[in-house]
């Protein structure tokens, strides 16, 4: 193929279908909203594709323990199952997202740090965790964050919500509180 022919499939597939680097394409089955302080605002199945951060072994993983960075399937994100590998993923994860943090100003890592600490995630996404066709520690999480500010915002903008009903984690009590409706 010709550089001008090359460059023109470039410029084709667009901006936003070309992969940084040290980043892969996944399709997480769920997504998990927070706010800026490691709090749960809700979550959602997913059908989209996301490119997500990942590092060299944790792109070329198989049946290792190399996890993503932020992203990443259960077994990773939760420290609640019996198997003795899934609680060194776990581990391993944590201590990579902690190192991560701690030299990088990334919120949304931040977030997830904060809010996967209270070893909420299982319990948030229970009812979500049931729709997918796979075993729960295989299912794929994906993180985004919203600041309180700017809920509290949409929110007050809409004048007729009918019924949005959120699951939250109190910040008191970091208990699960199901079906908050806001009318």
């Amino acid at each position: 193929m010709y550089w001008k022919e090359i460059l023109q499939a470039y410029e084709d597939m667009g901006v936003e279908d070309i992969i940084p680097i040290a980043h892969t394409r996944v399709k997480p089955n769920i997504k998990v909203l927070l706010d800026e302080s490691g709090n749960f605002v809700g979550a959602m199945l997913n059908q989209d594709r996301f490119t997500i951060p990942c590092t060299i072994e944790s792109e070329s993983r198989t049946s290792g323990c190399a996890p993503h960075p932020i992203h990443d399937n259960m077994q990773y994100l939760c420290n609640e199952y019996d198997d003795q590998k899934c609680k060194e993923k776990h581990e391993s994860y944590m201590k990579q997202l902690k190192e991560y943090i701690e030299e990088v100003d990334d919120e949304l890592a931040k977030s997830v740090y904060r809010f996967l600490e209270k070893g909420l995630l299982r319990d948030c996404i229970k009812d979500l965790l049931k729709k997918v066709n796979l075993p729960e520690e295989k299912v794929m999480v994906c993180f985004a964050m919203v600041s309180r500010e700017a809920l509290t915002r949409v929110l007050s903008r809409k004048k007729n919500i009918k019924r949005i009903a959120c699951t939250h984690c109190s910040r008191e009590t970091g208990k699960i509180s199901s079906g908050a409706t806001i009318t």
